[in-house]
């Protein structure tokens, strides 16, 4: 897939979440190739983003910028210093990477990638999103307090059903599904709090993104 392919595979994902790229709007906060000023131009010194997202008309810095490849560039990661690079002579805070099978995502303050429920976005999100995150994470889920039997008991039959829905039928096989992927979690969060220096091979973001990869190449 070319890249202009690759761009207009992402500008139907961003008016998926609600970003205007329509140049005729006056509420555009989407800009292809060039930023919207004069002045951001000449930051740039002749060489611009593929994507510039602004958080509304009235700010002067955009809230992040977007590099596109073509799809068979398997890399993204090469094309993190040039957004990084943008984004710092823009003032924009975050930066996503897509060749049309993978997103990567960047706080440019953090020095991190972005977590949403501290699970790594792999994923365009929406203004409203962006404009929640502190740092390089946000919080939207509410977390389960088990205070009963009973409420063990609704997580366990919440999850049950979450695998029979993805096709995991057979109890036994659920059963275990879940046990591996519970674990798997527990682990990853203990060597996160007591740095036991585990694989990243081994641990939840690596599954995670192994398990989005897949999603995308059916």
């Amino acid at each position: 897939m070319i890249e202009r392919e690759v761009d207009n595979r992402l500008e139907q994902e961003l008016v998926k979440k609600g970003w205007i790229i329509n140049s005729g709007d006056p509420e555009q906060n989407v800009y292809r190739q060039n930023p919207r000023t004069k002045e951001e131009k000449l930051s740039l010194l002749g060489t611009f983003p593929d994507f510039v997202l602004y958080e509304s008309t009235k700010k002067y810095s955009p809230i992040a910028v977007i590099e596109t490849k073509k799809s068979n560039h398997t890399t993204l990661e090469d094309a993190l210093e040039q957004g990084v690079d943008y984004a710092r002579k823009l003032n924009a805070k975050y930066v996503f990477l897509y060749n049309a099978n993978r997103f990567i995502s960047y706080s440019v303050a953090e020095d991190k990638p972005l977590f949403v429920d501290g699970v790594e976005v792999f994923e365009v999100l929406s203004l409203k999103e962006l404009k929640q995150f502190k740092g390089n994470r946000l919080e939207t889920a509410s977390k389960t307090i088990i205070r009963s039997k009973a409420d063990l008991i609704d997580i366990f039959k919440y999850a049950n059903d979450r695998l029979r829905e993805a096709g995991v039928t057979v109890g036994m096989p659920r059963f275990v599904e879940f046990s591996n992927l519970l674990f798997l979690k527990l682990i990853s969060e203990k060597n996160e709090e007591n740095h036991y220096g585990l694989p990243s091979h081994v641990l939840w973001d690596s599954y995670r993104e192994k398990m989005v990869l897949s999603f995308y190449l059916i």
